[in-house]
């Protein structure tokens, strides 16, 4: 498989994020500050061969335009997602505080939450220490 520079510099990003979902807009953004130039439909090009090698994978986050992308294929466990309402970063947290609530939630409510799709909103470390 044909890897290029700018395969190889989306792949890289993505890897050192392993702990967050990351957008198209991220990935352009990122490509722009490391003087990258490489347009939307590139990378949208890069992220599917990614995708078919099994590099990445593609998941849809409801509220976002678009798909976000993580490094490696999709987990088997559940994971929640914490969404900065600032900067945009989606983290993933496995917390068994969270698989408490679900569970009380389903027993005292008689409701499943599905984990898969879990997001909570607020801000994340980086914006609140920056904000001050």
């Amino acid at each position: 498989m044909y890897n290029t520079k700018q395969q190889k510099a989306i792949l890289g990003y993505i890897a050192e994020n392993t702990d967050s979902y990351i957008t198209v807009n991220q990935i352009s953004e990122h490509m722009k500050e490391q003087h990258i130039k490489i347009g939307l439909t590139t990378i949208y090009r890069h992220l599917e061969k990614l995708i078919e090698q099994g590099l990445i994978s593609k998941i849809k986050v409801d509220g976002l335009n678009g798909a976000c992308f993580k490094y490696g294929q999709p987990e088997e466990r559940a994971y929640f997602g914490l969404k900065c309402e600032k900067c945009g970063k989606i983290l993933k947290v496995d917390c068994s505080h969270l698989k408490l609530f679900y569970e009380h939630i389903n027993s005292e409510h008689k409701f499943s939450i599905n984990q898969n799709k879990t997001i909570f909103y607020g801000i994340c470390k980086t914006c609140s220490v920056s904000a001050l």
